[in-house]
C-alpha cells in the first residue's frame, strides 16, 4: 500500500491564506446579516472558496472547512452547528467546482460567454442551493432560527451565496492565473481615467451627493457605461475588477441608506442589490469575453487574409514569370537567322568582356565543347581539342583536382547544379582562378546524358576581395589600438587621482604636526589618518608593481604547505582598522580543513586581503564582510561576502579584467584603479587554482569564490602558517612649509569659506588649517549641500573638488555660475583636485572655475591663492 505523501509546507501557508481570507471576507458579510446572525444578502467567501477550488484543487478543502467553522463557530457559539454550517459551506465550494469543470471549462471558464452563463447558473444558482438548505436547517435544529422563518433565511442565504460566487469568484480566479500587468502608459492612463469615472458615477448613484438619492429613481444603470467600457477597452480581469469596485460603493452607499435601492428593510435592500450586482458583472464578463474572443478571431482572419494575399502574390509572380518566359521562347523561335547570329556575336562579347565561358559536356561519348572565350580563359588555342573529362581534370591545380572531381561526381549522382572554385594551371605555367558552374541534363529515364554550365575567370575579384579582407583586419587592429589607448587614457587620469586624493592628506597632516600645535586628542587622530593613507597609497603601488611583473611574467612563489585558517585570520587582523573606519562589520565562519594546500604564504595573505578590501570598498555604511572557509571535493574554498550593491550582471563577465571598472567617470562612487581583482585572478591561476564571482542569490551584495586544491603533503605542526604580523612599508611624508598661521598671524581673519570636498580626510584637513589661519569655515560633502549652505549664508569663496558622487565639480561650478550676482553668481571659486593634467587645468578654467590647484595641496599657496581672490573679489566694481 503506497504511503499518504506529506503535505508540504507550501501547501500548509496556502491553506492558512485562504483560511484567513476566508474568516476576514465572512466577518465582513456577518456585520451586513439583519435576518439571522448567520445568514446575510452579502456573503463574498462563497467566490473565495469557489475560486480556490478551481485554481488549486480539491485539497484545499480542510483550509476552507476550517475557515467556515472558525467563521461561524465565533458567530453562534455552538460548534455542532458551526460544523453543520461549515460543511454545508465547503460541499457548496466542492460542487460548484466540480460542476464548473464538468461542464463549463474549469479554471477557464471565463474565457467564453457559454461558459460564463453556464457558471452563472451551476455556481451562481444550483450549488449555493446546497450551503443554503443544509446551513438553515443546522440553525433551526440547533435553536438559532425558528422554523417559521425558514423560507426568508433559505432565500437570503441562497441569494447571497450566489450574488458572493458571481461577483468574487471571476475577481480570484482572472487575478490569480494571470496577476502580471503589462500596459503602455497610455492603457494605464486610460484604466485610471475608468477608475476614477465609475467611482464617481458610483457616488452620484450610491451616495448622499447623488440628486436623486430622495427619489429612488432607477439610476443605477449611470454605472453600466464605465462598466461597458471596461469590457470592450481591456477584459474579463478588468471588467470582474471594476464589478468588484461598483459592488463594494453600492453596498456601502446602500447601508448608509442612499441608492435606488435603500428605502425598504435593509436586507431587502440588499438582496435587491446583490441581484443588481450579480447580473451586471456576469454581463459584463460576458461581454469582455466576446469582445476578446471576437478580437482573436479578427486576428486570425487577418492573419489568414494576409497569408491569402501572399500566395496569390506569388501565384500571380509565378505566372508571370512563366508568362515571360513562353514569351521569351516565342520570339527566340521567331527570330531569323541574322538575329540569331547577331545574338551570338553580342554573348561573345559580353562573354569576353565578363571573362566568362561557356561549355558542354556530352557524358555518354565524353566529349566536351567550349566556347571561344574559355579557351582565353585557360590560355589555349582554339584549334585545341580536349580529349574528354580526364584531359579537363588534367588542367586543374593539383591541390584543387580531388575536390573538383567530388562535385562533380556529387552533381551526376544527385542530379543537382553545382558551383565551386578552383585554380587552374596555363600551359605557360601562371595560375588563375575560375567559378565554376554548371547543371545536370537528364533523359526521359532518369540518366545523365550532359552537364551544361559557365566557367568564369574571377583572379582579380578574388585578390581585390583579399585586399578588402587585409583593409578590414587593418582598420580592426586600429580600432582595437584606439580603444587600448583609450582604456590607458582612463587609466592614467584614475592613477593619478588615486595617488594624489591619499597624499593630500598625507602632506596636510604631516604640515600641522610638524608645527606641533596639535592638542593630544587632535594629533592620535592625524596619525592614524596618516597612517591609514600611507596604507592605501602603498597598496596602490604595490598593485601596480605587482600588475606589471604579472604581465611580464616575472613573480616568483615560494611554495610551501599552508594552513588557510592562519592567511585569513592575518588578513582580517590587518582590514580591521579599515573597516572600523567605514563602520563595516568583519565576520568569519573558518571551518577545519584536514589538509594544507601548497603554495606561497604572502601571496595567498594578498589574495584574501585584496577580496576583503574590495567587499569593504563596497559594503555600505554599517554593513557586514563575511568570510568563509570551508572544502569542496578535494579543494579549499574561500567566499567572501558582502552586502553592498552587487555587481552588474552585464559587467560580471569582465570583473577581473584588468583596468576594467564599472565606473571610470569623475562622478563614480568607489574609488580604486581595477588592479586588485586582476590580481588575485592571476595569482589563483598561479596556485593552480579558480576564482568566480556572482551576486548573492537572497538580496544585494557580491560574492567572490576563490577553489585551491590541497596538497596531499601532511601538514607540519608549526609549519605553513605566514607572518602575517608585519604591515606593508610605511611611505614617506612629504615636507610643506611651516604653518602660515604660526608665524605671520591670521592671514584669513574674517573671511568666510565654502569647503566642498567628498573625502573626509581632506576635509577635516583643509577646514582644520583654515581655520587656524582665520577663516571661517562651511566643509560640506557634495554638491547639494554646498547649496544648502550657500542659501543660508553666502561665503567670500569657494573651495571645490571635482571628482565627488552624484554631482561633479564641475556640476557644482555651472549651477553656481546660473545664479545671480546677488545670489553668488559672481563668487571667486578655486577647483582643488587630483585631477592634474593641463587638460584637467584648462577644463576647470573653462568651466568657471577661477583657479585650479593640484592635490596634494601645498597649505601656503592655498592660503595665498584664497587671500587674493577673496582681495581682488572685495576689490571689484559692483
Amino acid at each position: 500500500m503506497e504511503a499518504v505523501p506529506r503535505p508540504r509546507i507550501s501547501d500548509i501557508l496556502t491553506g492558512l491564506a485562504v483560511t484567513a481570507a476566508y474568516m476576514v471576507a465572512g466577518k465582513i458579510g456577518l456585520s451586513l446579516a439583519f435576518v439571522n446572525a448567520s445568514a446575510t444578502a452579502v456573503w463574498p467567501p462563497t467566490g473565495i472558496a469557489l475560486g480556490a477550488f478551481l485554481v488549486l484543487g480539491y485539497r484545499i478543502w480542510p483550509g476552507l472547512l476550517l475557515g467556515a467553522f472558525l467563521v461561524n463557530v465565533t458567530t453562534t457559539g455552538d460548534v455542532a452547528t458551526s460544523i453543520g454550517i461549515a460543511v454545508g459551506n465547503t460541499l457548496e465550494g466542492l460542487l460548484g467546482c466540480h460542476l464548473v469543470r464538468r461542464f463549463a471549462g474549469g479554471r477557464h471558464v471565463f474565457d467564453h460567454a457559454t461558459t460564463i452563463f453556464k457558471f452563472a447558473v451551476l455556481a451562481g444558482l444550483v450549488s449555493t442551493a446546497v450551503s443554503a438548505t443544509i446551513g438553515v436547517t443546522t440553525l433551526s435544529l440547533g435553536g438559532f432560527a425558528p422554523w417559521s422563518e425558514f423560507g426568508a433565511i433559505l432565500l437570503t442565504w441562497w441569494l447571497g451565496d450566489g450574488a458572493g460566487a458571481l461577483v468574487v469568484t471571476p475577481l480570484v480566479v482572472l487575478w490569480w492565473l494571470n496577476p502580471r500587468v503589462s500596459w503602455n502608459r497610455r492603457e494605464w492612463g486610460e484604466f485610471a481615467i475608468l477608475l476614477v469615472l465609475l467611482v464617481v458615477l458610483a457616488l452620484l448613484v450610491f451616495s448622499g451627493l447623488s440628486p436623486f438619492h430622495s427619489k429612488h429613481y432607477p439610476v443605477q444603470y449611470l454605472c453600466l457605461p464605465a462598466l461597458v467600457w471596461t469590457a470592450f477597452r481591456f477584459g474579463q480581469r478588468e471588467s470582474a475588477t471594476a464589478s468588484a469596485l461598483l459592488s463594494g460603493i453600492a453596498i456601502h452607499g446602500t447601508l448608509q441608506g442612499f441608492g435606488p435601492f435603500a428605502g425598504r428593510p435593509v436586507n431587502e435592500s440588499l438582496l435587491l442589490l446583490q441581484g443588481f450586482l450579480a447580473v451586471v458583472s456576469i454581463m459584463v464578463i460576458a461581454t469582455a469575453a466576446v469582445v476578446i474572443g471576437r478580437r482573436r478571431v479578427e486576428q486570425s482572419v487577418r492573419v489568414l487574409n494576409e497569408e491569402l494575399e501572399r500566395r496569390v502574390a506569388e501565384r500571380t509572380e509565378q505566372l508571370w514569370l512563366s508568362n515571360e518566359e513562353l514569351r521569351n521562347q516565342i520570339q527566340k523561335r521567331a527570330r531569323e537567322r541574322k538575329e540569331l547570329e547577331r545574338s551570338e556575336a553580342r554573348l561573345r562579347e559580353a562573354q569576353r568582356a565578363a571573362r566568362m565561358g561557356s561549355w558542354e559536356w556530352d557524358i555518354e561519348k565524353d566529349t566536351i565543347w567550349w566556347s571561344q572565350e574559355l579557351y582565353s580563359i585557360y590560355g589555349l588555342e582554339r584549334a585545341s581539342t580536349l580529349a574528354g573529362y580526364e584531359a579537363y581534370l588534367a588542367r586543374i591545380h593539383p591541390d584543387d583536382r580531388a575536390n573538383a572531381d567530388h562535385v562533380v561526381s556529387t552533381a551526376l549522382r544527385d542530379k543537382q547544379p553545382f558551383s565551386f572554385e578552383h585554380r587552374i594551371v596555363r600551359p605557360d605555367g601562371t595560375i588563375r582562378i575560375v567559378l565554376g558552374q554548371g547543371d545536370v541534363v537528364a533523359d526521359r529515364q532518369g540518366r545523365a546524358v550532359r552537364i551544361m554550365g559557365t566557367s568564369q575567370d574571377i583572379t582579380e575579384h578574388k585578390t581585390a576581395e583579399n585586399e578588402r579582407a587585409a583593409l578590414a583586419r587593418e582598420q580592426e587592429a586600429r580600432r582595437q589600438a584606439e580603444e587600448a589607448n583609450r582604456l590607458k587614457d582612463e587609466f592614467l587620469a584614475t592613477l593619478s587621482h588615486e595617488l594624489r586624493t591619499p597624499l593630500n592628506a598625507i602632506v596636510g597632516w604631516a604640515n600641522l604636526l610638524k608645527d606641533g600645535r596639535l592638542d593630544p586628542a587632535t594629533t592620535t587622530r592625524a596619525v592614524e589618518t596618516i597612517n591609514r593613507n600611507v596604507k592605501i597609497q602603498s597598496h596602490l603601488i604595490s598593485d601596480i608593481l605587482d600588475i606589471s611583473r604579472m604581465t611580464s611574467g616575472q613573480v616568483e612563489l615560494k611554495m610551501q604547505p599552508v594552513h588557510l585558517a592562519a592567511v585569513i585570520e592575518g588578513a582580517l587582523d590587518t582590514m580591521r582598522p579599515t573597516a572600523r573606519a567605514k563602520n563595516v562589520s568583519l565576520e568569519r565562519a573558518l571551518e577545519p580543513i584536514p589538509r594544507p594546500v601548497l603554495g606561497d604564504p604572502d601571496r595567498l595573505s594578498q589574495i584574501v586581503w585584496n577580496l576583503v578590501s574590495n567587499a569593504i570598498k563596497f559594503a555600505p555604511e554599517g554593513g557586514r564582510v563575511v568570510v568563509r572557509l570551508d572544502q569542496e571535493d578535494s579543494a579549499a574554498r574561500i567566499r567572501v561576502e558582502d552586502d553592498g550593491p552587487g555587481i552588474d550582471p552585464e559587467f560580471l563577465p569582465h570583473v577581473f579584467e584588468r583596468f576594467r571598472q564599472k565606473d571610470s567617470s569623475r562622478t563614480r562612487r568607489y574609488g580604486g584603479l581595477g588592479l586588485g581583482l586582476a590580481i588575485v585572478r592571476r595569482l589563483v591561476e598561479l596556485h593552480g587554482g579558480g576564482v568566480s564571482a556572482s551576486n548573492r542569490e537572497s538580496g544585494k551584495g557580491a560574492v567572490f569564490t576563490v577553489s585551491l586544491p590541497m596538497t596531499e603533503v601532511l601538514p607540519l605542526r608549526g609549519a605553513g602558517s605566514p607572518d602575517l604580523s608585519a604591515e606593508p612599508a610605511k611611505a614617506g611624508t612629504a615636507e610643506t612649509g611651516p604653518d602660515p598661521g604660526g608665524r605671520a598671524g591670521l592671514p584669513l581673519r574674517g573671511a568666510r569659506i565654502l569647503l566642498v570636498e567628498d573625502d573626509q580626510d581632506s576635509r577635516e584637513l583643509i577646514a582644520m588649517f583654515l581655520s587656524r589661519c582665520g577663516a571661517e569655515v562651511a566643509a560640506v560633502g557634495s554638491s547639494s549641500e554646498a547649496f544648502t549652505s550657500l542659501a543660508s549664508r553666502r561665503p567670500d569663496v569657494v573651495v571645490s573638488d571635482i571628482a565627488m558622487p552624484g554631482e561633479s565639480g564641475y556640476d557644482l561650478i555651472e549651477k553656481l555660475r546660473s545664479l545671480p550676482v546677488k545670489d553668488g553668481g559672481s563668487l571667486p571659486a578655486i577647483a582643488l583636485t587630483a585631477y592634474a593634467g593641463a587638460e584637467d587645468v584648462s577644463r576647470a578654467l573653462r568651466a568657471g572655475f577661477d583657479a585650479h590647484m593640484a592635490k596634494p595641496v601645498e597649505m601656503r599657496d592655498l592660503v595665498r591663492m584664497l587671500r587674493d581672490l577673496i582681495d581682488g573679489h572685495r576689490g571689484a566694481p559692483g
